[in-house]
């Protein structure tokens, strides 16, 4: 299993950016920041690779949200009170959908596999995409009129 330079686990750390989000954002950012200072480690790059892209990706939904909800506030006001409103369930739901994908990244996380995707699959993956861009090459030279 790969460590960190100060002997910690990537898996242990990559549960704590999941599980941390769950509780401030504040907590992954100091992770994250830690790490990129730290750490110069290959497999280190494709964990804050992973991290980043799903806290961002739940972030801007998260965010996406509460535009909308902030947008029917101030339709709210203009209109008048009590004629447009944020449903409760679906405001719950889309936190619960949030949090939910957060703890199941944190516990795929734990199993060593960081946000749910092997680095057996990476490579794999990038060798298809090599090999098709090597045949896509191939193809262009016998295009000729």
């Amino acid at each position: 299993m790969n460590t960190t330079k100060s002997g910690l686990k990537f898996s242990i750390i990559a549960a704590i950016l999941y599980f941390g989000a769950l509780q401030s954002p504040l907590i992954p950012i100091l992770v994250l920041g830690y790490l990129i200072m730290t750490e110069s480690n290959e497999s280190v790059g494709k964990l804050v690779s992973q991290a980043v892209t799903v806290l961002l990706l739940v972030w801007l939904v998260d965010g996406g949200y509460d535009l909308i909800s902030a947008f029917v506030i101030f339709l709210n006001s203009i209109v008048g009170n009590g004629y447009l409103h944020m449903p409760y369930a679906l405001t719950n739901f889309v936190s619960v959908v949030l949090d939910a994908v957060l703890f199941i990244f944190g516990v795929l996380a734990l199993t060593g596999r960081y946000a749910g995707i092997s680095l057996g699959t990476i490579e794999k993956a990038v060798q298809k995409v090599q090999q098709n861009v090597k045949q896509s090459d191939g193809d262009k030279g016998d295009t000729k009129q």
